[in-house]
């Protein structure tokens, strides 16, 4: 079966294997960090293909680690969803300014979470993955 990589970033264990399941039963590869620094890591040796990041980590925080990954040539075309308990308007404008394409409030519906993935890997121009 051919299938996009996600990556999911999330400092909260529980939350993060989670959605890691929920996305591996959605027929997505899962990959995933606890942190900014770890995120950056894992998305340039598996080039996913969309990136579910918390913002507030610890060592470094979503944002960080999303202008850093849309800075470099090897992940710049990841798309980034961006998601927090914070959501306030002016908590999204950052996370746009980022560079993170879309924003997703937590706590978030699975379902949806799941569609706005695919929803985002239809626009992508990446090939699959075996």
């Amino acid at each position: 079966m051919l299938t996009h990589a996600v990556l999911v970033v999330e400092d909260q264990q529980d939350a993060r294997e989670m959605l890691a399941e929920y996305l591996a039963f959605c027929g997505f590869l899962v990959h995933k960090a606890q942190d900014g620094l770890e995120a950056i890591a894992v998305a340039l040796r598996e080039r996913p293909c969309v990136i579910l990041m918390d913002l507030m980590m610890p060592r470094m925080d979503g944002w960080e680690a999303t202008r850093r990954l849309k800075s470099d040539e090897r992940t710049k075309g990841c798309t980034v969803i961006a998601t927090s308990a914070y959501s306030h308007r002016d908590e999204q404008q950052l996370a746009r300014q980022a560079g993170c394409d879309e924003f997703v409030a937590k706590p978030y519906d699975l379902e949806r979470l799941a569609d706005a993935v695919r929803t985002r890997i239809r626009n992508l121009p990446f090939p699959e993955i075996s």
